[in-house]
């Protein structure tokens, strides 16, 4: 059980972990709100000119405004996919060698590869085994 944790790249991504899942979070929330809100917010500039609209023109330029709109949101979805992409590809470009932490590694890590539940047991144990040492003087 220690041999799995001992790995450069393991630790690494216990220590980053916690750090990576917020960011995760934050993307997915950014990833799935401003579409939205822009869609949302491209439906009601278009109702307002329908509704309002004594000249066509003015409905066009809601038009061009709710397809932009519509363009810049899945734009705006699909940016994680593409970074996650390029960096998959950069990392097969230049992998690291042996235990380095490298491209390949933090690619690891953010894609959830590793496995560092080991790293759980292992440092639960030092902790519970240094608690208990305090009460024992």
């Amino acid at each position: 059980m220690i041999l799995d944790c001992t790995d450069v790249v393991t630790k690494m991504c216990y220590d980053v972990d916690p750090l990576l899942k917020v960011i995760k979070l934050i993307i997915s929330i950014l990833q799935w709100s401003v579409p939205a809100l822009l869609i949302v917010l491209g439906t009601i500039d278009m109702f307002k000119a329908v509704v309002k609209a004594n000249d066509e023109k003015v409905v066009q330029e809601a038009k061009k405004s709710l397809i932009r709109r519509l363009i810049y949101g899945v734009i705006i979805f699909l940016v994680p996919f593409f970074v996650e992409l390029i960096l998959g590809l950069v990392a097969d470009m230049f992998p690291s060698e042996n235990d380095e932490i490298g491209a390949t590694s933090w690619i690891s890590c953010w894609t959830g590869e590793v496995d560092t539940s080991s790293c759980d047991d292992i440092f639960e144990e030092n902790s519970s085994n240094t608690e208990t040492n305090d009460y024992d003087d």
